[in-house]
């Protein structure tokens, strides 16, 4: 039984203020208002106001709710990009880049300031990562990958557009052209009752089940350091590795939701 409790799907003082000047406080009020009657409301736009009633019906109807659709350029297969930060520095500065091609290979490329030359490292569970001095060198991986193999590059919020802009301004205009923010495509066509549309919550409800059991903000960063204070730890290394994984298939499984039988974005 989902709670009825109006702020499960809005959080803004004023909006809330604002709906209770017109007696609306439980979730099955918000739910009977049309978008337009939200839409007149102080602080509800447009795009908000479709969001909020669909979200609302989500919670009290327990399911995903289609109140948009998807665009037909989002159902061929593409690759899917993962892009780790250091949270200490300004702008938050990259370290770690994963990109998951149609067949789920993971292409690893992790930030090592100071090396001369871009180099490969084999670890003790198989895998092949790429050190690069730079993370130019990183971002130029990335595009050419998707340049080469035509691949669209999906990922999960503005944030990794964002670290593009600020650290690679020259291959961003390359780039970003062939990225598609799957967030931004979901949270404006399909509501889930969940408690925000960030990557956990969507994939979890959504069937994605293979996290990690400390699956905080930041672990995968903290493994890297580790890595990096000693390098004869490739266990630590492994384990950053695995987060990035994770995050791409959890991607992945929403993408495959939002374009197959299994969504109601057809």
């Amino acid at each position: 039984m989902q709670s009825n409790n109006i702020q499960s799907v809005i959080t803004r003082k004023t909006v809330i203020a604002e709906l209770a000047k017109r007696d609306v406080h439980t979730l099955e009020q918000l739910a009977t208002l049309t978008v337009e009657e939200l839409q007149s409301m102080s602080g509800i736009g447009a795009k908000t106001a479709p969001r909020i009633r669909a979200s609302a019906q989500a919670y009290l109807e327990d399911k995903p709710i289609w109140f948009g659709s998807i665009p037909e350029s989002i159902r061929k297969q593409g690759a899917i990009l993962d892009v780790r930060v250091d949270p200490d520095t300004l702008p938050e500065w990259p370290w770690g880049f994963c990109l998951s091609n149609p067949e789920q290979e993971k292409h690893y490329m992790i930030d090592m300031p100071g090396m001369p030359v871009p180099t490969r490292l084999h670890l003790p569970d198989g895998r092949m990562v790429g050190l690069v001095p730079h993370i130019d060198t990183a971002w130029a991986h990335i595009r050419d990958l998707a340049f080469d193999n035509k691949w669209t590059a999906y990922y999960w919020g503005k944030s990794i557009t964002k670290h593009l802009n600020e650290t690679a301004p020259e291959i961003q205009k390359d780039l970003k052209p062939r990225m598609v923010d799957l967030h931004k495509i979901f949270v404006d066509a399909v509501a889930l009752p969940t408690k925000s549309t960030g990557l956990v919550d969507t994939a979890t409800y959504l069937g994605y089940t293979t996290w990690a059991k400390d699956n905080k903000p930041f672990m995968s960063h903290l493994a890297y350091l580790h890595w990096r204070r000693d390098q004869n730890r490739p266990d630590a290394l492994q384990d950053a590795l695995d987060r990035m994984a994770h995050n791409t298939d959890a991607v992945s499984r929403i993408w495959w939701w939002m374009t197959s039988g299994k969504g109601a974005g057809n």
